[in-house]
């Protein structure tokens, strides 16, 4: 039986569910007992994903109160086994909300108590540290590209929360700034702990973050070893939630000296009650030399073995990046693998440039690859399952993350027409079940951008001013982090978008042999927060937080197609309106991150 936090006196033999969820005035927004959409109630082996129990349920009506009790059928004698407890929607396919409660057992002639910690499944994420600003403030900013921002993230600095079940799926009430007094409190890194019950939240301002997913509200915070300005760029909790480790970088990585951080948290119980002041972290400074370059901590992963693999490897995300020409073969990454409790490396491997390490269920470790085709490619991409009868290469353009689930590896990337201006880029989704030997597919399409270019010559010479909006299609796909619902129904995944183009005609001046003609050079970035159905893999919302142009210029010709130089001056710097070079605005999104999606 469930109780919502009600003492009833218990029965020989009995076991008493106690669940404990939203309290008010958020629970008609966050419990899952309050949701008109919950059906069933499915109590769960963890570790096996047996089913023990299973019950209808009906959520009280609007303006109702909170569920007391319900009775669930008879339950075989067990001994100590972690336990989930899920609330489902949609004809059984929709997870609602999840408890996990660890090492329960019940025995005959006893009367037992298991507390039960639900919780509605959110997506989180953060401004990164990487806000957009201008090299150059143009004088009129109308001529800027026009791609407006998503007006409700405009703020890098909070913490984000999305409810991937919702028609509205942002929660804006609930977006937090942590360390408001700080001037940089930007979200860097993030992640939840496996019982769902507390989110590890990394920022700019140098603080490791513990939040009560129940109330959303920062417990504690302790700062983390930074000195260097070195910012937490992932977060990774181990299954049993006793430890974690912490990835830190400098925002401009060193080829030779100090390239970063791997912090070891031993003791996250402690850090999660209080009882630890600092969580008992071990710290492994990383040192690149021109001997021994070894790139700063990109990815890590607990192993079956209870080792920690660890990626170290140029940041995908630096401009241009990966660009596939300095970063293809072998070699281009460094893979070591640590004992968590003492922090010392136990083995080190030479590796092609990988940005991601996971592992399946099966205990298979993942590698993702986006550069491995020769230089100067762009199509290019792979995600690597080690097996013991030989390694499976999946194809896998623009992916640069991968998550591993119970049953499946899902992928986030774009179709192999990368860097061509006359292609019609597509965004994809890979999802490789356990049983399968290849992707499942499906793609969507991407917004072009909208640029005004500023005409203030016309044919003879006269001062004229105009615009013309010209449409770049995107050229290039780079998914760098996801995060999956547990019911395996969406994903979060953070995006960027390039578009260029070369040569796209833009105006005639003169006739006959003088006759003029001008073209358009230009190349920007956009950064998108995307929500995908992964059951159709169409995209649901996409938030545009981040526009950051590149290059732009001009070109003309005679009749004969000689080169006579530039049309017009916008794009160059020394121009009085220089209103798109180093034109950018908004941020960089990171610590994609939701809570019970492994």
């Amino acid at each position: 039986m469930l109780g919502g936090g009600c003492s009833t006196p218990l029965d020989p033999g009995a076991v008493n569910f106690v669940v404990r969820t939203t309290p008010a005035p958020d629970d008609q927004v966050l419990s899952p007992l309050l949701d008109p959409r919950v059906s069933a109630i499915e109590l769960r082996d963890a570790a096996h994903d047996d089913l023990l129990a299973r019950t209808r349920f009906d959520p009280p009506q609007a303006g109702g109160t909170a569920l007391t009790r319900l009775d669930l059928p008879s339950l075989m004698v067990s001994g100590p086994r972690d336990l989930r407890m899920l609330a489902l929607g949609a004809a059984g396919q929709q997870v609602l909300g999840v408890a996990l409660t660890r090492s329960a057992q019940w025995r005959f002639g006893e009367a037992q108590t298991v507390a039960l910690e639900l919780r509605r499944p959110l997506f989180f994420f953060g401004g990164g540290g990487a806000k957009l600003t201008p090299i150059l403030s143009p004088q009129n900013s109308v001529f800027a590209p026009v791609r407006q921002l998503f007006a409700p993230l405009a703020d890098e600095t909070k913490l984000r929360v999305v409810d991937p079940n919702s028609v509205v799926p942002l929660l804006g009430a609930y977006d937090r700034k942590l360390d408001p007094g700080q001037a940089r409190p930007d979200v860097t890194a993030a992640a939840g702990t496996f019982d769902g019950q507390s989110l590890l939240v990394a920022n700019f301002a140098g603080n490791l973050h513990v939040v009560d997913t129940l109330s959303l509200t920062d417990q504690r915070s302790v700062p983390l070893p930074t000195a260097g300005a070195m910012l937490a760029q992932s977060i990774v909790v181990d299954g049993a939630d006793s430890s974690a480790v912490v990835l830190l970088a400098p925002p401009s990585p060193p080829a030779v000296g100090q390239s970063g951080r791997v912090v070891f948290l031993r003791d996250l119980p402690g850090l999660r009650s209080g009882t630890s002041a600092d969580g008992d972290p071990v710290t492994v400074d990383i040192t690149s030399t021109a001997q021994s370059p070894v790139g700063p901590p990109l990815s890590a992963a607990y192993a079956p073995d209870g080792l920690v693999d660890v990626v170290f490897a140029r940041p995908p995300l630096q401009v241009g990046q990966p660009d596939c020409i300095s970063l293809a073969g072998s070699g281009q990454a460094v893979l070591r693998r640590y004992d968590p409790k003492t922090a010392m490396p136990r083995e080190q491997l030479s590796v092609p440039y990988t940005t991601a390490v996971a592992y399946t269920a099966a205990g298979e470790r993942v590698l993702v690859q986006p550069c491995v085709t020769p230089a100067g490619s762009t199509r290019s991409g792979q995600v690597v399952i080690k097996r013991s009868g030989g390694d499976k290469i999946l194809p896998a353009a623009g992916v640069a993350d991968v998550a591993a689930t119970r049953s499946t590896l899902i992928a986030v990337g774009r179709d192999d027409l990368a860097d061509n201006p006359a292609a019609n880029i597509h965004a994809t989704v890979n999802i490789l079940q356990a049983s399968a030997d290849k992707w499942s597919t499906s793609q969507f399409d991407l917004s072009p951008w909208l640029v005004p270019y500023r005409i203030t010559l016309d044919g003879s010479g006269n001062p004229y001013t105009s615009s013309l909006d010209i449409s770049f299609s995107p050229t290039d796909v780079l998914v760098y982090s996801i995060a999956v619902t547990p019911d395996r129904g969406r994903a979060l995944a953070l995006m960027r978008v390039q578009h260029k183009t070369r040569g796209v005609f833009l105006s005639t001046a003169g006739s006959g042999t003088g006759t003029v003609n001008c073209f358009v050079d230009w190349s920007g970035y956009t950064y998108h927060v995307l929500l995908i159905n992964l059951q159709s893999g169409a995209r649901e919302q996409d938030y545009l937080v981040g526009v950051q142009n590149q290059t732009c210029g001009s070109r003309s010709f005679d009749s004969q197609n000689k080169p006579l130089g530039a049309c017009f001056t916008p794009c160059d710097p020394a121009d009085a309106q220089p209103y798109l070079i180093g034109y950018a605005s908004g941020y960089i999104p990171s610590a994609a991150s939701v809570l019970f999606g492994r």
